[in-house]
């Protein structure tokens, strides 16, 4: 065993608790406990995107889900990524499954520590050759391969990552898309990790842990110097990787235990998709297997001239469009998305009292009871487990 590097790995580690000094409040033990616990589930998310990356050998691995939900997670997507070699020539192949979009988006970067860069245009697998059987297969190359007819797409020579994501409306019912990558000019079998490599990754997991532990720390104090505390703002996460064709609208919530936020919007009659979910100070998803904390398309109530009406608060309205942010009063934020929604206008907010609640929503809007509400948290749970993670 090599004594000198792994003493640097846990050298490395135990710098790590001084992230909490850069946390909002670091006299919160509260706060605190949950950077640290960030910092560990950081590394566990970069660990399999580090010691399992090889562009000669490459597989699928799960990035960012509800285990991880860091950068504000969209509940509806699951993430995987692939280390590839913008000079290889690569197949991706699989089934369709019914989810509602997915996409293969190319990357220009090339470690764990590098800073998110801007999206290239993606591969989406509705616009994909798929067979009766559901199957499907392309090849990604700089150059099409002499004698293919076959599905084919030009791959950026500087590209490093693949980034696929699965949007689904429906957990419950939609089927991911399976799909494996294979690196078709590499005939050698894979080589052992030499001791070098394997400190070499050590150091990389926790200097990417340690980046993006920290990376959306001071968020929120940008988000409140822009002055969305209960008001939106409008996000661009273009040049980090984000959806082209996605728009991102932000807010940090902070109400009483009596209060409530109305977050609405009119949902266009040509709506690919939308969503609402909440996030915490870290920028991290709030539980959504065991919480209500997020709505789309296919699980909100829009009234019958297409106004949607959120109602985040800490107890429940008895309305089917609530956002359970018990704990987390003074220390959430939302988001709303539109994909693909040329029409889609930014939500507003508007603070008001629960005893009022019902004066604030439109006419007719159902009553929802506690036994549907069980039911509901019963399908996310369900749904959240039915999709991939590994």
């Amino acid at each position: 065993m090599n004594d000198a590097e792994w003493k640097a790995c846990a050298e490395t580690f135990a710098r790590l608790g001084g992230i909490a000094d850069a946390a909002l409040d670091p006299q919160s033990a509260q706060l605190a406990a949950d950077v640290h616990h960030n910092v560990l589930k950081a590394i566990f998310g970069v660990y399999p995107t580090v010691f399992q990356a090889d562009a000669s050998y490459p597989q699928f691995v799960s990035n960012l889900n509800s285990i991880w939900p860091a950068a504000a997670t969209n509940p509806d997507t699951m993430y995987s990524g692939a280390k590839i070699d913008g000079q290889g020539v690569y197949r991706i192949s699989g089934r369709r499954g019914s989810v509602r979009y997915a996409d293969f988006q190319p990357s220009l970067l090339r470690r764990a520590t590098d800073a998110p860069g801007p999206a290239l245009a993606p591969v989406k697998i509705n616009d994909l050759t798929v067979d009766k059987n559901g199957l499907f297969s392309f090849i990604w190359s700089a150059e099409r391969p002499k004698g293919y007819d076959g599905d084919w797409y030009h791959l950026d020579p500087g590209v490093g990552q693949i980034l696929v994501r699965q949007v689904a409306y429906d957990w419950v019912n939609e089927v991911d898309a399976s799909f494996a990558i294979e690196r078709l000019d590499v005939h050698e079998s894979k080589p052992r990790l030499t001791p070098s490599e394997i400190y070499g990754n050590f150091q990389q997991v926790l200097g990417a842990g340690e980046q993006r532990a920290r990376l959306f720390m001071s968020w929120i104090d940008v988000l409140k110097t822009k002055g969305a505390v209960n008001r939106v703002e409008r996000a661009n996460y273009g040049a980090m990787g984000g959806i082209k064709g996605q728009e991102y609208y932000e807010a940090i919530c902070e109400i009483e235990a009596d209060e409530a936020l109305v977050v609405e919007s009119r949902i266009p009659q040509e709506c690919f998709y939308w969503s609402i979910h909440l996030w915490d100070l870290l920028f991290n998803s709030i539980d959504y297997m065991h919480r209500q904390s997020s709505l789309n398309g296919h699980t909100a109530y829009v009234t019958p001239d297409g106004m949607a009406q959120v109602v985040v608060s800490e107890q429940d309205p008895g309305v089917q469009n609530w956002l359970d942010i018990r704990d987390f009063r003074h220390q959430a934020g939302v988001t709303w998305r539109w994909m693909d929604c040329p029409d889609g206008a930014p939500p507003t907010i508007r603070k008001v009292k629960l005893a009022a609640l019902r004066d604030e929503l439109a006419p007719g809007t159902p009553e929802f009871s506690a036994q549907q509400r069980f039911e509901q948290r019963s399908a996310r749970a369900r749904g959240a487990q039915l999709r991939r993670k590994w």
